[in-house]
């Protein structure tokens, strides 16, 4: 009986873990079964420019992470030097697969 328990609180803890959840520090919410939501995250004073960057990151069932998700990565992409504010776009289905996509905006 007591294994039992046991294995249920360690299957339950895992269940609700969102094991490829990739961003801890800072996403406002995240769901279960799926999650797609932006955030801003910089802004300057600098204007809105016409330029836009991206970089990116990619988690598989928690246990693997691959790209570069970096500011300097996205405004390198998008030939940009002054940059007007950021954004991250964190996309999750499950917790089994999860990306999260920097958007870099400037001149």
């Amino acid at each position: 009986m007591k294994k039992t328990i046991i294995g249920a609180l360690l299957l339950s803890a895992l269940a609700f873990s969102s094991c490829a959840y990739m961003e801890p520090s800072g996403n406002p919410v995240s769901g279960v079964l799926y999650t797609g939501v932006t955030d801003s995250k910089i802004a300057t004073s600098n204007e809105v420019g016409t330029k836009v960057g991206t970089s990116k990151a990619f988690n598989i069932l928690g246990l693997v992470s691959v790209g570069e998700a970096g500011i300097q990565d996205a405004a390198k992409d998008g030939g940009i030097t002054k940059i007007s504010h950021v954004d991250t776009k964190t996309t999750g289905v499950l917790g089994l697969f999860t990306v999260t996509k920097t958007i870099v905006y400037g001149e």
